[in-house]
């Protein structure tokens, strides 16, 4: 069984809030922007290109604030490489869904659990990536 890796990129803001952005597929599913890390491709270059592809963002405006978060290996399926950037809520509120996305969610930080669609997904955020991010938005 072959398995892929994906690399997931999470955008939160700590101004006017405590606000984090999520896609939601045409599908239904709701996820961080990203995607498939292809075989010969850094999942670094596979996170830019898939915020770009997926919601417009340029991530070499926001360079100074990105940072690697906690690998996700819970799923077996789809381990993933996760990053974050912390960017203001005006921008936040200013991407347009593109490609398969169907609807860019825009949330506050204690809700983004709900609305993750899959287990795996949430226990990791709950575990994991909520405790990260709270402390890098202080």
């Amino acid at each position: 069984m072959k398995v892929e890796t994906s690399a997931r990129l999470v955008c939160w803001s700590s101004d006017r809030g405590q606000l984090v952005a999520m896609t939601r597929s045409d599908s239904g599913s709701v996820k961080f922007f990203g995607g498939r890390v292809k075989p010969t491709e850094d999942p670094m270059d596979a996170v830019v290109r898939e915020a770009r592809e997926e919601g417009g963002i340029d991530l070499a405006k926001y360079n100074s604030n990105f940072v690697a978060l906690p690998y996700q290996s819970n799923d077996p399926e789809r381990p993933s490489f996760r990053f974050g950037v912390g960017m203001p809520a005006s921008k936040l509120l200013e991407l347009e869904p593109r490609d398969d996305v169907a609807e860019i969610l825009v949330t506050h930080i204690s809700d983004v659990g709900s609305r993750l669609t899959y287990p795996l997904w949430k226990a990791h955020w709950e575990n994991q990536l909520l405790p990260v991010i709270q402390n890098l938005i202080r």
